[in-house]
């Protein structure tokens, strides 16, 4: 009876995956057309890919495509492999995630006070190197030694009192690598190739260095005054721990996998990387609720590139987003882990605008607050000369355009758009915000 259950159920299971793919592959391309995207995806549903596709250019100047093993600076999502660094000394006894900075630099400020744990969760305090003023001289005009930056943090006061609070702060990446090095004596790229990547299978992938000639490396772009520009090269040296690995979407699918088994890491070491401490941070991961499943989520964005690795280890499935034209990778790899649980994205549309009367616009000015994949959401409509705008604080406000009365589209050219909810005196209640195919619900604020 058994085998006759499975034998019907069969057409079913494969009839779903066919129909999954079908959305994941009409999202995608409809990103592609509408919005762009240039990069490589890979879904993988239940342990099966049921999307894996390459869109755009690897090359602009030589014509060249993304495939599916253009390799792409991996950029934050190097903290993922930095972390796992860590927990594998820790079970091979070589250090513990409860050691004091003390124990390995002890001239550093606070570091009787701060451990190996805060810096991987950034509960630390300390300052993120990428903020200070000079950061992006060093970035894309000099390699700056590890000695050099950690002296220059050693003068930086801390953001706040080491394990009182969460700040995302690069320099404890930057910090933790440079541990690794100390406790092994060794370079930290040996390590990483004979600990992780051999073992996971990940021939595609390493540690990037100035000089390295790298077969199929994307290019990466910005899109500035209505065309496309070569992003400025960043030192990738000066990015150590932090940002300096290179992968395809393959050998991240090979990571996925690695991942799931014993190989890697211990049960215990994978369930204290993914136990959030603060704002959802684990050890060089972020938890966050979607469709009701707990996913594992790490973003990496920089000169062009923008990336997302999304993993759902409770049904063996996860969402590989890499891209070099600076493409929102998060939100669509949101988007695409939404539609393989089963939850409904919406797919990018061309949005025409109408002729609106900007007498009511004062009706839909005001603040809205709610809840995006487990984090607050907060936006602000302003009016300006008759027009409306997203608030950016710090930067240039967004102006959304009228598709009809109620609906409006960001005029930047990113998926987003707005839709306000009437209530029957014409007064708004509500703002619905599709980000990337995603509805949120936002209140407003009286």
């Amino acid at each position: 009876m058994k085998y006759i259950i499975l034998l019907f159920l069969a057409p079913t299971i494969i009839l779903g995956q066919k129909n999954i793919s079908m959305q994941l592959d009409e999202y995608m391309n409809a990103q592609a057309d509408i919005y762009n995207f240039s990069g490589v995806v890979l879904v993988k549903s239940h342990n099966k890919i049921v999307l894996e596709k390459a869109y755009g250019l690897a090359d602009r100047e030589w014509n060249i495509p993304n495939t599916l093993d253009t390799k792409y600076n991996l950029c934050s999502i190097t903290k993922q492999f930095t972390a796992t660094s860590i927990l594998q000394l820790d079970e091979l006894g070589k250090l513990n995630v409860n050691d004091k900075l003390y124990k390995y630099l002890p001239d550093f400020p606070n570091s009787e006070k701060v451990t190996i744990h805060m810096m991987l969760t950034h509960t630390s305090g300390i300052t993120d190197y990428t903020e200070l003023p000079q950061y992006y001289d060093w970035l894309y005009a000099l390699d700056i030694s590890k000695d050099s930056i950690i002296s220059i943090l050693k003068t930086k006061p801390f953001d706040f009192e080491p394990g009182t609070s969460y700040k995302y702060s690069s320099s404890n990446y930057y910090l933790l690598a440079y541990v690794v090095e100390m406790v092994t004596k060794q370079n930290r790229s040996f390590f990483l190739k004979d600990h992780i990547f051999n073992k996971a299978g990940m021939i595609n992938t390493g540690v990037d260095t100035p000089d390295t000639i790298l077969l199929k490396r994307a290019k990466s772009y910005l899109f500035s005054e209505g065309k496309y520009i070569s992003a400025e090269t960043e030192r990738v040296s000066n990015t150590f721990g932090t940002g300096d690995i290179f992968s395809t979407v393959e050998d991240l699918n090979k990571w996925d996998n690695a991942l799931l088994g014993k190989d890697i890491l211990s049960n215990g070491s994978k369930f204290r990387m993914y136990m959030p401490v603060k704002e959802n941070y684990g050890y060089g991961i972020i938890c966050i609720p979607i469709e009701n499943k707990t996913c594992i989520q790490h973003s990496g964005s920089g000169a062009g590139f923008s990336n997302s690795f999304l993993r759902i280890p409770s049904d063996s499935s996860c969402v590989i987003v890499l891209s070099n034209n600076a493409s929102q990778s998060p939100s669509i790899s949101f988007a695409l882990a939404t539609i393989i649980l089963g939850g409904h994205v919406k797919t990018p549309k061309i949005h025409t605008e109408i002729k609106q009367n900007s007498k009511n616009f004062h009706n839909y000015t005001g603040q809205y607050e709610g809840m995006f994949i487990g984090f607050p959401s907060k936006l602000k409509i302003i009016e300006k000369s008759d027009k409306l705008y997203v608030y950016v604080n710090g930067v240039e406000d967004i102006e959304i355009k009228a598709e009809s009365p109620t609906r409006f589209y960001y005029a930047n050219g990113t998926d987003k758009q707005i839709e306000f909810e009437l209530d029957s005196k014409g007064k708004v209640i509500n703002l619905w915000r599709l980000v990337y195919g995603l509805k949120v619900q936002l209140k407003k604020r009286e």
